[in-house]
């Protein structure tokens, strides 16, 4: 791991062809450093190239901070559904109990007026209520 460090940091600052001979057989760097004028050439890239690489760090810099902020964004609004969604599905259980309530009370109902209606059949008044003639019968 650190020969590969010294051979990518060598060739940063000497050029690319400064630390491999031939694909696959590495020049002595150490070698390179005592030849003296043979470096002063490459020691220090020219100003375009320095440019370029700047630059070329500094999109990729700003292009990796816009895909960290694009999948925040998108993290956020997952979330804003996620909490949504869990209200919604309290709501709606809310409204279901408040169903089976109504539903329970309803049917109570129903089944106190079936016995009052069963005791009306059979003959029996409960006390309270006064025999009236049906509507549209004519008797008083």
């Amino acid at each position: 791991m650190a020969y590969v460090v010294v051979v990518l940091t060598a060739s940063m600052f000497l050029g690319p062809g400064a630390v491999l001979d031939s694909p696959g057989r590495p020049r002595v760097v150490a070698g390179s450093f005592g030849r003296g004028r043979a470096l002063e050439s490459r020691w220090f890239t020219p100003l375009q190239e320095t440019l370029a690489l700047v630059i070329n760090l500094s999109l990729l810099t700003l292009a990796c901070a816009l895909v960290v902020f694009i999948i925040r964004q998108n993290m956020a609004e997952q979330e804003t559904y996620f909490s949504q969604s869990r209200l919604a599905n309290l709501e709606i259980e809310q409204r279901a109990a408040g169903e089976a309530a109504q539903r329970r009370r309803l049917q109570s109902t129903v089944e106190l007026y079936a016995g009052y209606m069963t005791e009306v059949g059979q003959g029996s008044w409960p006390p309270g209520c006064r025999r009236q003639a049906p509507p549209g019968s004519g008797a008083r």
